[in-house]
């Protein structure tokens, strides 16, 4: 007996998870379509940071992943350029007593090959870039390589372009390290204007207790205590705390691992912009957190328009002008101008229902693609309904036909009827009896007044049942061209751009789910 083993069934192999960047890059095209859907619906102020963040952001997934932008910001005084220098092994930030020291953007790099596209949209100053190859690097440089570290202005510098260019490179920036010192660590400049606005930054920021040098080490422990408590009033509550000293060196080991950590990672910028855009996608939401109910725009609300307007332009009393003159040859058509006020009313009651079902920020746009003014609308419909008017219809050949006849029957049952009553007349007065001409033994005069009467009233009975017929198609089909008309108007001035508005709506929805 042979025993065969089972076959293992086959399996597609999973596919494989998109890394990071990628996902974030789909995040936000998500976000760029909503941005295009809403935008001619949505005022600007209301997307104008999401659009700035996406245009930021398209640039820095553009230049080097290779590289991680770091940094340091502080007010004056807390030795922040001489923490940049003690990182950088260099001297290359001025250091002295003067407010405010720091006046341009100072950057080192390290591994300065690609950096270049960078350090250009970070808007470094050629003179003001320092390549860290440039002098041997000794073990503890090693592991920065693909680091850029910006030393920035003072944040409370007198020189107003100073706080504006140190404010546009904080936004820039993959990480930003806080550098505060003992003295001022709880300033509430900083922590106001900056440090409470990151809290959702908490994977991009760092901060630095400088100066440690000047404190024993139990203040030193208490300042840092107290520096975690104001940041977690901030929000701040995860975010990595190191007490330094660039003159002694103290603590310069850990924040040069912190900095390794991220360039090894190459997380920073994906961090940061991950965090910004799940920030902007939360601002956004209030613009679309209603579901559209399925008839907003329907069949219900749009036939409800085109009835009230259509009987605001005359239609009915057209279409019945139009049946009770069938087979006439000239046709007498009402006015057909519609009433501007009963069309206004009309149109606003139709976008009031739909913009009652979309959220506050849409409602002025969506009703501005509906034309507040009826009076282009009036024109066009007035345009259309004249057009569709109903004209005179030429009648068929078999008219004319029935015509004759019924006027021949009734001319002979006329002569049959007379030549009877004349006879009978005859033989009242004269007496005797009066014996008629027969044909078939029938008197002609009867025979005349029934086939007269046959021929006049079978062709006038026909003729009754084909007006009865074509009157009443004739008022259908002058309904429907009329309405038609209406109907087109209507839809391409009024129905059709709100519901392209309804459209981008649900669009738009749809859009920011996927951008979560």
């Amino acid at each position: 007996m042979v025993t065969v083993a089972p076959r293992p069934l086959a399996v597609d192999p999973p596919q494989p998870a998109p890394s990071p960047a990628a996902a974030l890059i789909e995040r936000f095209a998500a976000v760029d379509r909503f941005l295009e859907l809403a935008g001619p619906y949505v005022a600007e102020e209301e997307l104008a940071p999401a659009r700035v963040l996406v245009d930021r952001a398209a640039a820095r997934l553009r230049l080097s992943g290779e590289h991680t932008v770091v940094a340091l910001a502080g007010a004056t005084g807390t030795g922040k350029s001489a923490l940049f220098n003690a990182l950088s092994g260099v001297d290359l930030s001025p250091v002295g007593p003067l407010r405010p020291t720091t006046g341009d953007v100072h950057s080192c790099v390290w591994g300065l090959s690609g950096a270049v596209g960078l350090l250009d949209w970070l808007g470094v100053a050629p003179d003001r870039r320092f390549a860290r190859e440039s002098v041997r690097v000794p073990d503890d440089q090693v592991a920065l390589r693909g680091l850029v570290l910006l030393d920035l202005p003072d944040l409370d510098s007198v020189a107003v372009g100073h706080q504006v260019e140190s404010d546009r490179l904080i936004s820039h920036v993959d990480l930003v390290v806080w550098v505060v010192d003992p003295q001022k660590y709880a300033d509430r400049v900083v922590h106001e204007a900056y440090l409470a606005k990151f809290g959702n930054l908490a994977g991009a920021t760092a901060v630095v207790l400088n100066q440690v040098d000047r404190l024993t080490p139990e203040d030193a422990a208490r300042c840092v205590a107290d520096l975690g408590r104001l940041l977690a009033a901030d929000g701040l509550a995860d975010v990595r705390v190191v007490a330094t000293s660039a003159a002694t060196g103290e603590g310069l080991g850990h924040l040069r691992d912190l900095l390794a950590d991220a360039v090894r990672s190459r997380m920073a910028a994906l961090t940061r912009l991950s965090a910004e855009l799940d920030e902007a996608v939360a601002g956004l939401a209030p613009l679309v957190d209603r579901e559209l109910p399925v008839e907003t725009a329907g069949a219900v609300p749009t036939r409800e328009l085109i009835d009230t307007v259509a009987a605001a332009s005359g239609v009915d009393a057209v279409a019945d002008t139009a049946a009770e003159e069938y087979g006439r040859t000239t046709v007498t058509v009402p006015d057909l101008a519609p009433a501007p006020a009963a069309v206004g009313v009309a149109v606003r009651s139709y976008v009031e229902k739909v913009v009652a079902a979309v959220p506050p920020p849409w409602r002025e746009r969506v009703r501005a693609v509906v034309p507040r003014e009826p009076d282009d609308l009036v024109a066009a419909l007035r345009t259309a309904l004249a057009a569709a008017a109903p004209r005179p219809a030429r009648r068929s050949r078999w008219w004319a036909v029935a015509t004759v006849l019924i006027f021949l029957g009734l001319l002979v049952a006329v002569i049959g009827a007379g030549w009877l009553v004349g006879a009978s007349v005859r033989v009242l007065r004269d007496g005797g009896s009066w014996q008629p001409p027969t044909w078939l033994d029938v008197p002609i005069p009867v025979i005349l007044l029934v086939a007269g009467i046959v021929v006049a009233v079978v062709p006038a009975f026909i003729r009754w049942r084909v007006r009865r017929t074509g009157s009443a198609r004739r008022r259908t089909d002058t309904m429907t061209t009329l309405r038609g008309a209406v109907d087109d108007v209507l839809r391409t001035q009024v129905v059709d751009p709100t519901r392209r508005a309804l459209l981008a709506y649900d669009e738009s929805r749809a859009t920011l789910t996927t951008a979560r």
